[in-house]
């Protein structure tokens, strides 16, 4: 009973001491996060879950990097979603019977239907970007800039540009969880379909 009261207390603890101030970031990442900030998020940081707050600038760079890779795909599905929904599944395969047909209009039935050589061509792809994504040097958790995947031309994006790109693929991340929830649960985003 002892040893339970004593566990007890041990988050009361916490009271005593002096809150510390969060690290300053080190010169390299200082940037990695000011891209984001804007109106809709009271001129701070977009950082809901407060991730920033328990971790180290590497983490953060990692943070940073996988937001923008997932607002790009993001964007991507949102537009060959509604790409798809209104006939632009224009590509040509053999089906199992060996006759040519396209895709179906609807999204969820064109995964269906796809060959799987299709679907392991798209992993494949990406699993090639990834791959020389990671291998950049300096590594984006190193010093590196989060999500500059491809720059032929090596101008560094300016920050009103980085702050379009992200604030798009924040929204093109909830458009695309919309369509699927609405595919799966009828009635639960109103107005949809359009």
């Amino acid at each position: 009973k002892i040893l339970i009261a004593v566990l007890a207390l041990l988050p009361a603890v916490g009271a005593f001491v002096a809150p510390s101030a969060p690290a300053a970031r080190a010169a390299p990442l200082q940037g990695i996060m000011d891209a984001g900030i804007g109106p809709e998020t009271g001129g701070k940081m977009f950082d809901p879950a407060g991730f920033t707050k328990f971790t180290d600038d590497r983490y953060i760079g990692w943070l940073r990097a996988a937001e923008i890779k997932h607002s790009r795909v993001a964007m991507l599905a949102t537009f060959g979603w509604i790409l798809q929904e209104n006939g632009g599944g224009l590509i040509k395969y053999h089906d199992a019977a060996g006759a040519l047909v396209t895709l179906p209009n609807n999204p969820i039935e064109a995964l269906k239907t796809m060959p799987n050589g299709g679907f392991f061509q798209i992993v494949f792809t990406i699993g090639c970007i990834e791959l020389w994504h990671e291998t950049q040097k300096p590594h984006y958790m190193s010093g590196g800039t989060p999500g500059l995947v491809f720059n032929p031309f090596n101008v560094e994006p300016s920050l009103d540009a980085q702050n379009k790109e992200l604030k798009n693929g924040r929204l093109a991340m909830w458009g695309i969880m919309s369509f699927f929830a609405a595919e799966f649960v009828p009635g639960s985003v109103p107005g949809y379909p359009f």
